[in-house]
């Protein structure tokens, strides 16, 4: 009898006895493709490296760098380098002992953990285990950009004079008899004050202060860094300054000289500029490193905070100015001021002066706009070159810019940007880089130089009635505070600042809600601030207010006994269930909206579904998170943010390193196997395959993606320390094109993510080399080398029971004569085989021996390239088969 058998790929399954005809045991350095068994060619050697690992391909338009590290992933020496693509590839052999002389630290990372390399654009990153490194690529080299966007201290203060209405106060004539004295006024009276005096308030107040730039009333300034990105983002705010100019109405000085006549002699108070600078030269030296990314220093400002009630009623003359000589006192203590109060000419035939009693917002209701103020208008960008440092400069409000201060850009609100991310794991999808595996730091605060409004140092007589004065040198300030976070607290703490020794402070902010309590330490003590989630923004704050009197509390107190002034050891918390998103094509903010929580587990790495081609590319589940309770999908809504989180297979991922991205689906060894992801299902395609030694040895398996030959290469690169090799030196190969495995030899160790081609690091000893797995190795093996080795499973040629001879084994396929060698085994059992025939080619015939029940075929030779394997035609004869065995 005679059958045809076509070889099929590698299994395990179903049992020996159950298998059908033509499925391998073995298939070393073979994969069934197309129908026939095809070589799988070694992969080209690029370059050796010398001991140092290639660990990423940068594309930097329009050339390329690979980033090095040592051979165990970060070095003996602990150091990171780069060296250009074309510099590496073409050193000549007997020059590759030379490649550390072309290679350029990019940094020294000794006593850290690098936990992934990742790229977005020119700017290449290292997440460590102290943050995630910037590294910036521009004029054909790297600029070290740090951890975290730089911290700038901007100081503020007010500078302000008296100034009046003089030309247009005039002369008002009321259908009224009018008082000359103080006291209080009839309705007739009321309407008429009331009407020419908040008419020329208003006057005062628009064209001394909108008009011009400057402020009367209290207000906040803020300022954040605008970057580069498309949408031009805001990122790192700094605190609400409280820039507390008048706590009153302007003043109205009113003198009558008729029964119902009366002139206005004065409406005015006091006006200011607003005042910045850079507190640290240093900190302006460091950002000039960011300027590609930092496009300016935005300065953002409230709305004024009303003192006076516009809507109200003057109701009573009084003899003095309502706040007598108290302003001058409190202002010249507190802010950088200088007060020059104008004396105005008067032509006044008597000395009938009062001043009219403005009408004035409660306080109640002005505590509670001060404390509710969270909307800030665009009122200046300055470029970090332009930022002063040497003194404070006034910044220059274009005229009548302030009337129209509500329609400019509204300021975005900030969401712990201050923090320090500790990512172990990234994923760049449709040009915005996701985080996982998070922990971060908690921010140390604001330094008080920025957090308070200035206050110049004055001069202060130390020996009064001598004439002698010494400067006061001012004192340092901190601050400490205590942030509820991860059922611990956590207490950090602020640099320190000098500022001047009477400085008063009316309002804190730290920028997170879980903030509780604040201590200041000034006056030679500690004061306790007690802080409150902001109503509106991202942060807590303290706010005590105006008393009644409208005398603003500012900080002081009891001293703290006993306070441990040390920050916590350990800031950091862990965030292992949320994804970080960050904006288009900007990996250095991650906005509010792109924080995601998936699940309540532990999120340990990120795929996407399809290729992230563009920006418009989104898919029902394009983007997977393998958590420590199985897998979910993030779907993607129109604005690029994820619009959804669900579950879908419960399998856990055993390692980020196994996941392997394909065109459309992904795959990552399980417990079940290797899975292949898709959608919302999952299948298990190594059930043909399974064993007890497979399992072993995808616990720690890597897969690579040869996109060119539609296959994946399955390794594990463990190494063996006592024999000096790779543990496991052969691979799995699984072909898209048949869904078939087949085993390959291998000494792979990592692969280099480097799309479209298959880019991996080979070990032989202590002899690291890149090589490309998508291209086959020119130098091809001799014919006289062996290059695959095929064991078929159990045939049992349609009669499993029964005994059989075989008298000819003829091989099929594409190949040349004297390429493949045959060996044909036998056995009853199953388990004891013994062999039958053999032949130095690919005919088994001219023999006839011992019956079996079972037969094996052993193949071992070169197959070219283009040559291929298809099955074998068998020759064989049932004996004894009048009953079962």
């Amino acid at each position: 009898m005679i059958k045809e058998i076509k070889y099929n790929g590698f299994t395990t399954s179903p049992s020996n006895y159950e298998c059908p005809d033509g499925d391998l045991a073995g298939s070393l350095g073979l994969i069934c493709e197309d129908g026939a068994l095809h070589p799988v060619q070694q992969p080209s050697k690029l370059f050796p490296t010398n001991g140092l690992k290639v660990r990423l391909l940068h594309k930097v338009r329009p050339e390329y760098n690979y980033i090095l590290t040592g051979s165990d992933g970060t070095g003996s020496d602990g150091k990171v380098y780069w060296v250009a693509k074309n510099v590496a590839e073409n050193t000549g052999p007997e020059e590759h002992g030379d490649l550390d002389k072309n290679i350029e630290e990019l940094e020294d990372f000794s006593g850290k953990t690098i936990h992934q390399f990742n790229v977005i654009g020119n700017t290449l990153l290292i997440l460590a285990s102290d943050g995630m490194h910037y590294y910036l690529w521009k004029s054909d080299k790297y600029i070290t950009l740090g951890t975290h966007l730089p911290e700038l201290d901007l100081s503020f203060g007010l500078r302000g004079e008296m100034d009046s209405l003089i030309d247009t106060l005039g002369e008002y004539t009321a259908d009224t008899d009018l008082p000359n004295e103080a006291g209080s006024l009839t309705d007739a009276q009321k309407k008429f004050i009331t009407d020419i005096s908040l008419a020329k308030v208003n006057e005062f107040i628009a064209e001394k202060g909108t008009n011009e730039g400057r402020f009367i009333f209290p207000f906040f300034v803020r300022y954040a860094y605008r970057l580069y990105d498309d949408s031009q983002s805001l990122t790192m705010h700094s605190a609400p300054v409280l820039m507390l100019t008048n706590t009153r109405a302007p003043l109205v000085e009113y003198y009558s000289y008729d029964s119902n006549k009366v002139q206005l002699a004065f409406v005015g108070g006091f006006v200011f500029d607003l005042y910045y600078r850079a507190a640290h030269e240093k900190q302006k030296t460091i950002l000039q490193n960011w300027k590609d990314i930092i496009q300016s220093v935005d300065i953002f400002i409230s709305a004024p905070i009303y003192t006076y009630d516009q809507n109200g009623e003057c109701d009573e003359l009084i003899e003095k100015c309502p706040e007598g000589e108290s302003i001058s006192s409190i202002m010249k203590d507190n802010r950088y001021s200088t007060f020059e109060y104008r004396k105005l000419k008067r032509n006044l035939n008597s000395q009938n002066n009062q001043f009219v009693k403005i009408p004035e917002r409660a306080v109640e209701s002005i505590n509670e706009d001060l404390s509710n103020a969270s909307t800030f208008y665009l009122l200046k960008s300055v470029k970090i070159q332009d930022i002063p440092t040497d003194s404070h400069t006034k910044i220059e409000i274009p005229k009548d810019y302030l009337k129209s201060l509500v329609t400019r850009e509204v300021m975005t609100d900030d969401y712990l940007s201050h923090d320090q991310l500790k990512p172990e794991f990234s994923y760049t999808y449709n040009s915005r880089l996701n985080l996982t595996g998070i922990s971060k730091s908690m921010f140390m605060g604001f330094s008080p130089g920025s957090q308070f409004i200035y206050s110049e140092p004055t001069n202060v007589v130390s020996n009064p009635g001598t004439g002698n004065e010494s400067v006061d040198e001012g004192e340092s300030v901190c601050v400490i505070v205590d942030i509820e976070e991860a059922e611990r607290t956590i207490r950090v703490k602020s640099q320190s600042f000098l500022m001047q020794t009477s400085a008063r402070h009316f309002y804190y902010f730290y920028p997170n809600t879980k903030a509780k309590v604040a201590y200041v330490h000034r006056d030679g003590q500690w004061h306790m601030l007690n802080l409150r989630p902001h109503p509106f923004l991202n942060g807590a704050y303290w706010y005590e207010g105006m008393n009644a009197d409208r005398s603003m509390k500012y900080i002081t107190g009891v001293a703290i006994d006993g306070l441990d002034a040390n920050p916590s050891k350990d800031t950091t918390i862990q965030v292992p269930s949320k994804v970080y998103t960050s904006e288009v094509n900007n990996p250095f903010f991650f906005p509010l909206l792109g924080i995601n929580t998936v699940g309540s587990g532990s999120i340990i790495a990120l795929s996407s579904a399809t290729k992230a081609m563009s920006q418009g590319q989104f898919g029902q589940f394009p983007l997977y998170a393998f958590t420590s309770e199985g897998v979910w999908a993030l779907a993607v809504s129109k604005t690029g943010a994820f619009s959804s989180v669900n579950p879908v297979p419960r399998d856990v991922c055993l390692s980020p390193d196994s996941i392997c991205q394909l065109d459309s689906t992904v795959l990552f060894a399980s417990q079940r196997g290797i899975m292949r992801l898709s959608g919302s299902t999952s299948q298990c395609i190594s059930d043909n395959i399974d064993s007890q030694a497979f399992r072993e040895f995808i616990t720690g398996g890597r897969m690579i993606y040869d996109y060119a030959n539609q296959r994946v290469i399955l390794y594990n690169p463990e190494y063996d320390d006592a024999n000096q090799r790779v543990k496991y030196d052969y691979a799995y190969v699984y072909s898209l094109k048949s869904n078939l495995w087949g085993l390959t030899p291998s000494n792979i160790i990592s692969s280099v993510p480097s799309y479209p081609d298959a880019l991996a690091m080979t070990r032989t000893g202590d002899n690291l080399a890149l090589v490309n797995v998508s291209a086959p190795a020119t130098d091809s093996q001799s014919p006289h080398d062996d290059n695959i080795l095929l064991i078929t499973r159990p045939l049992k040629l349609d009669a499993p029971n029964l005994m059989k001879t075989v008298d000819t084994v003829i091989q099929r396929g594409f190949f040349r004569h004297g390429h493949i060698k045959s060996i044909l085994y036998g056995s009853r059992d199953l388990f004891h085989w013994f062999p039958v025939w053999s032949s130095h080619d690919h005919y088994l015939r001219g023999f006839r021996g011992t019956p079996y029940k079972y037969f094996r075929i052993v193949l071992r030779g070169y197959l070219a390239p283009d040559e291929s394997i298809f099955g074998c035609t068998v020759r064989f004869t049932p004996r004894l088969n009048n009953r079962p065995r």
